[in-house]
């Protein structure tokens, strides 16, 4: 046995040797290879390699704190070409935070056993459903889970299901499960009964023959207009439907509101924003029935300026609906002095001015979803933008125009557009020096080079799809408390004003124009709406594309060989995505059997092999080669042409 001293030095040696091992706090990132090996990225921006063992121990994006080792020769993945990249291994220490928490997923057996296979993309491990953890669920369902044991101790992780979302077959089950998916909230919010508020003290402009224009199916009606033609132009009136007076005698209403942030429409589901007694009823614009609105009066030149605006807190009462289809063709056939006609001869002043002095977008259609009454889908509509369409735009374009004019600029919620992405204005002054060479000295920073770059690239006759391009590297519009510019619509300042009964947003302006001496959000709201955002837009891109592969693997079934006419759509380091315009279906374009194999040009956004060469916006014809229907994709093999 070892006398004390002996131990004590062995003691101190262990310490030292522990000392002198690199301890480091790093985020769990799972590897591409299903997740059975991953990597540690450190805060200091070096990359660890975490063996399987070790990975298991963990989930994607968990903190931890980790010991560094040298890498040993069996740890180090291979780099390119054969050859061994010299990374240190990560010896997991600690589990300082775990972010996942709730998540949705599938309701699996094998054997005896019971598990849920999560929905996260780097997350491909099913996790254990203890029997009393699975509520009232079976097998084959989707659900929404929770984490119920990490698995850093034991490496055996178990979950809980918390709420049973439906059956793949179940009507809607997409709506649903893609708002759990995102963590949207569902289903109608719960009011207190409307108390009616005191309408005193407000214009009475119930004598204006408004009308309002929507699809049939719309409920929640919040906008309504007229104009009146004059020897100096027009006279414009849009009245915003404002449930501020509601919000203002019950406060419950504002946080449901400042909680729900804006409606969610899903295919064949809204989740409204406030309660329907509201936003479909009492606050309203129907027809025949007086309601409060904020009403922006414009005086507007015959060549489409804006000269003066004025707001009013006013009493309305439209006088007729319009659906957008009937409209269309009422519009062929009224008289030019009848009251629909001078809304449409305004509305074409107010675009040729907008198209003359601040930005043309590029004009793509729609595609409606037809469902049935078990909610599956039965066809799919390609829509352009009608006459009736761009009218309502550009009154909307303008009341918000008007609202951002009105707003302080210490006290305002403005919509801003950066314009370029900034990494990428490298590349947008070397195209634009290439093949725009009468702007090589525009400044792609500032809004006038911005507006000068884009409309060059739209009209020129040039080898590449120079808008496709440039707008593939497009910041996103965000909010902001400070007045900047929207480079997208070429704009000094802009706001979104219009839907206050179905974007939160909206209600705040609406609230800044109404009430004089009021407080912008903060920054902790914006970054909360934003968030809202994002999630309801990748919630209804899930629930469409659910619906639309379904749809299309049917069609596949009942003609196996079917050629369809596609667009490419996205070009990037790992292949293409294109188009099908008949239906608006996007899928990858399968492109590993081309010999040679394709390289990518980020500077340009191309694919080659040397015989072929994709580009945005190239058509194509392609066949279906591979439908998944658990991950909701298509992949589209281009038809044998020559090419690859």
């Amino acid at each position: 046995m070892l006398d004390p001293q002996s131990l004590s030095q062995l003691r101190q040696l262990k310490q030292q040797l522990n000392d002198a091992i690199e301890r480091a706090e790093g985020t769990v990132v799972a590897a591409q290879a299903q997740g059975r090996f991953g990597f540690v990225k450190l805060d200091d921006g070096r990359e660890t390699f975490l063996p399987p063992e070790e990975m298991q121990r963990v989930f994607p994006g968990d903190r931890v704190q980790v010991r560094v080792l040298p890498a040993a020769e069996a740890d180090r993945p291979r780099g390119g070409k054969g050859r061994r990249r010299e990374r240190p291994r990560a010896e997991l220490e600690k589990l300082l935070d775990s972010p996942l928490e709730h998540f949705t997923g599938h309701y699996v057996t094998r054997g005896n056993a019971h598990f849920v296979v999560p929905d996260l993309p780097q997350l491909e491990r099913w996790l254990f459903l203890p029997s009393q953890a699975r509520g009232a669920a079976r097998p084959g369902d989707l659900v929404r889970a929770r984490i119920l044991r990490h698995p850093f101790r034991s490496g055996r992780p178990q979950a809980e299901v918390i709420d049973r979302l439906g059956s793949p077959e179940e009507p809607f089950i997409e709506a649903r499960y893609a708002a759990a998916r995102w963590q949207l909230p569902a289903g109608a919010p719960e009011a207190p009964p409307l108390i009616q508020p005191a309408l005193d003290e407000r214009l009475d402009l119930t004598g204006l023959p408004l009308v309002t224009i929507d699809d049939p199916e719309t409920m929640d009606l919040d906008d309504a207009l007229h104009a009146v033609a004059h020897a100096e132009g027009w006279t414009l009136w849009v009245a915003i439907a404002d449930p501020l007076p509601w919000l203002a005698a019950e406060p419950g209403l504002q946080k449901l509101a400042a909680d729900r942030l804006g409606s969610i429409y899903l295919p064949g589901v809204e989740y409204p924003m406030l309660p329907t007694s509201l936003a479909h009823g009492e606050a309203a614009l129907q027809a025949d029935r007086p309601r409060p609105a904020l009403v922006c009066e414009i005086d507007l030149a015959p060549d489409g300026d804006i000269r003066r605006h004025q707001w009013h807190r006013a009493l309305v009462r439209p006088r007729a609906r319009h659906s957008y289809e009937e409209l269309a063709d009422e519009l062929t056939r009224a008289d030019s002095s009848s009251p629909l006609a001078t809304l449409a001869a305004a509305a074409a002043a107010l675009r040729s001015h907008r198209l003359e002095h601040s930005a043309s977008m590029a004009e793509r259609p729609d595609y409606h979803l037809q469902l049935n009454e078990a909610g599956r889908l039965q066809d799919i509509q390609r829509r352009y933008k009608t006459e009736a369409h761009q009218l309502v735009e550009e009154f909307m374009l303008a009341a918000n125009r008007c609202a951002a004019a009105h707003l302080a600029a210490d006290r305002g919620l403005f919509v801003t557009h950066g314009g370029f992405r900034p990494e990428r204005l490298g590349d947008v002054r070397n195209l634009t020096g290439e093949y725009l060479p009468e702007l090589a000295g525009a400044d792609p920073q500032s809004l006038e080079g911005y507006q000068a770059i884009m409309r060059a690239a739209a009209t020129a006759e040039a080898p590449r799809p120079l808008r496709a391009i440039f707008s593939r590297w497009l910041q996103r519009s965000r909010l902001s408390p400070r007045p900047a510019p929207h480079f997208g619509l070429g704009l000094e300042r802009y706001t979104t004003v219009t839907a206050p009964l179905r974007r939160y947003n909206d209600l705040l302006v609406q609230q800044l124009l109404s009430e004089p001496g009021g407080s912008a959000p903060d920054q902790a709201v914006l970054e909360r709406i934003h968030t809202h955002w994002e999630r309801s837009r990748r919630a209804r891109a899930l629930a469409e594309q659910w619906l639309k592969i379904d749809w299309l693997a049917n069609r596949h079934r009942a003609e196996p060989e079917l050629e369809l006419e596609a667009e490419v759509v996205r070009i990037h380091h790992r292949g293409a995505s294109v188009q099908l315009l008949d239906s608006g279906i996007e899928g990858a374009l399968e492109l590993g059997r081309s010999k040679p194999a394709f390289r990518f040009d980020a500077r340009v956004l191309e694919l080659s092999n040397g015989s072929r060469t994709l580009q945005l916006e190239q058509r194509l014809r392609v066949r279906i080669h591979r439908i998944d229907p658990r991950q909701h994709s298509v992949q589209l093999a281009p038809v044998d042409d020559g090419g690859p």
